[in-house]
């Protein structure tokens, strides 16, 4: 159980989604993304991180979370799963991210939870470069090209 934040990204190119893992749908078909875009961006090495959000946090501790990235075979040097108060969670993602996340469902149901189903593509200064629509059918290859455009510009 480490602290990472924007300290441990400063200078990197990253990618970050949205995810929580009790979710039926939508995220194990998201993660599955991410887990491709992390197989084919290999050669970008240190200077890319993928940072996976958990819009669940309460439920979603380090354990769970360690358990779900081993189901994709995420690398922990590459691949971080983030989770921390509901509160800093959602002024990351709503505030800095400006990524769409809440509950509107009765407490502690996961029923209700959601979340923007965008990969979000922030350079090494913390900048938002991009928004990628999971649900593009070239979304992997997208994130890949514009990840990889900037890391070139900047490594």
């Amino acid at each position: 159980e480490h602290s990472f934040g924007s300290k441990e990204l400063q200078g990197k190119v990253w990618i970050a989604n949205f995810i929580f893992t009790r979710c039926p749908t939508v995220c194990p078909a998201f993660t599955g993304k991410m887990a491709e875009i992390e197989e084919r961006t290999s050669e970008l090495g240190s200077a890319f991180h993928l940072v996976s959000f958990s819009v669940d946090p309460d439920y979603d501790t380090p354990n769970r979370l360690n358990d779900y990235a081993k189901r994709y075979k995420a690398s922990p040097k590459t691949w971080r799963f983030l989770t921390g108060p509901l509160g800093d969670v959602k002024s990351t993602v709503t505030n800095g991210l400006k990524v769409a996340m809440g509950n509107d469902g009765p407490e502690g149901s996961f029923e209700g939870i959601f979340h923007g189903s965008h990969m979000v593509v922030v350079d090494g200064k913390g900048q938002i470069r991009s928004y990628i629509d999971a649900n593009d059918e070239n979304a992997v290859d997208r994130a890949i090209q514009a990840a990889s455009l900037i890391a070139n510009r900047e490594g």
